[in-house]
């Protein structure tokens, strides 16, 4: 880790915040942990399997196609039209972001892409 994320991470605990981390940054909840004090801390996991956390700038297009384009390798779909379902399955990630969806949505995107 870089020491600027280690203090970064280290001020948000001192403040008794929410800390979430993503592939690359971490987002702070300051209301989060105040309106929560007599809860126990949950491990990020749980709050992204219950849908607690809704971060859209963390939906990441490049992960998302690398994710599409291995299914759809082992699903034997075309190349074009994995282009369509993983430009499908990024929108519907934006616009609900709820990362245990990813199934759902790949399959609602192979519906939309007509195969």
């Amino acid at each position: 880790m870089f020491p600027d994320t280690l203090d970064f991470e280290a001020r948000a605990r001192q403040e008794n915040k929410q800390v979430v981390e993503t592939e690359w940054k971490y987002v702070v909840d300051e209301d989060y942990r105040m309106a929560h004090l007599n809860e126990a801390p949950e491990p990020v996991a749980t709050l992204v399997a219950s849908n607690k956390v809704q971060c859209i700038e963390c939906v990441d297009p490049t992960r998302v196609s690398m994710w599409v384009e291995n299914h759809a390798a082992t699903d034997r779909i075309s190349p074009r039209a994995t282009n369509c379902v993983s430009q499908q399955v990024i929108v519907n990630l934006q616009k609900t972001p709820e990362a245990k969806r990813l199934t759902e949505f790949y399959k609602q995107a192979i519906t939309t892409c007509g195969l």
